[in-house]
Order: C-alpha cells, then structure tokens, then sequence
C-alpha cells in the first residue's frame, strides 16, 4: 500500500548525514490546458526521506540537478504553523535510489545499467 515509483530531479537543499538523507524533488504528475489550448506538464515538488545505507555511490547521486529513480513509500508528516494550526505535509520515505538518463529515442527515463 501507497508503494511508488517516481522519476524525480533533486532540488538543491540535500542535507546528507550519516544515517539519513532528507532533500526536495520534483516530478512531473500530469499535464494542464492553458486557455490558449496549448498543453503544459504539471509538476510536484515534494520532501523526501531516506534512510538506508548512506554509501558514497548514494551521496553521489544526491547531487543537486541530477534526475533519479526514487522507490518507496507515500506518508505523511505533521507540524505546528505559527498561526498555531496543525499542517500535513506529504513526504515520500523512499529505500531505493537508482541513477536514470533520458533516452532520446524513447523519450523517457531509463535505469542506468552497471559499468555505464
């Protein structure tokens, strides 16, 4: 349940320590039509959590700009406003990072295979 799979670029505020990575992505998640009629890709940003094995390949791949394979799951975080409201944010507290390229062929992402 709530298990996903996204593509996503790495926002520039990665904070890296030694047991857990938090950092913002975005991701496309649908399209609009503008009143012109012209279609545009919607995007999400969206805070992520991860705290598996912090290796240098990962760090590596949290690099600010870089697209990657993010796979875990949907949650939710709460947290107090200062209009003293209680605010629910989504998270993704992924297990898996993979490092992806754009096929121009295909015209989508694509796993980046070992000794590539």
């Amino acid at each position: 349940m709530n298990n996903c799979t996204v593509d996503a670029k790495i926002k520039p505020d990665v904070t890296v320590l030694n047991e857990i990575a938090t950092f913002n992505v975005s991701f496309c998640s649908g399209t609009f039509q503008l009143p012109s009629g012209e279609t545009r890709d919607r995007y999400t940003a969206m805070k992520v959590i991860y705290d598996g094995e912090m290796t240098n390949s990962v760090v590596e791949l949290l690099q600010p700009g870089r697209v990657v394979r993010l796979i875990g799951k949907l949650d939710s975080e709460m947290y107090r406003a200062t209009s003293g409201k209680n605010v629910f944010n989504k998270v993704l507290k992924i297990h898996t990072i993979k490092p992806v390229r754009y096929d121009k062929t295909t015209q989508q992402y694509v796993l980046v295979e070992e000794g590539n």
